[in-house]
């Protein structure tokens, strides 16, 4: 037997339905943070941020890939 049920509410009445606490202060002050920096972020900030750890993925990824031919 299968049964289904199709329950429409919104996400925050489920959230207090299954009593699960209401973290919308939280989520927004989440997505002001992130959003703020983003609209700091330029090409060089990026670069840095991110340029260190694209150099060591392509160190593990090429480690990995010679340790596979043998």
């Amino acid at each position: 037997m299968k049964v289904t049920i199709n329950i429409d509410c919104t996400p925050e009445e489920a959230r207090s339905f299954m009593g699960l606490p209401d973290v919308t202060a939280v989520n927004e002050a989440m997505i002001k943070k992130m959003t703020d920096q983003v609209a700091e972020m330029t090409p060089d900030k990026a670069m840095a941020m991110w340029g260190d750890q694209m150099s060591k993925m392509t160190d593990y990824w090429t480690n990995k890939s010679s340790s596979n031919k043998g």
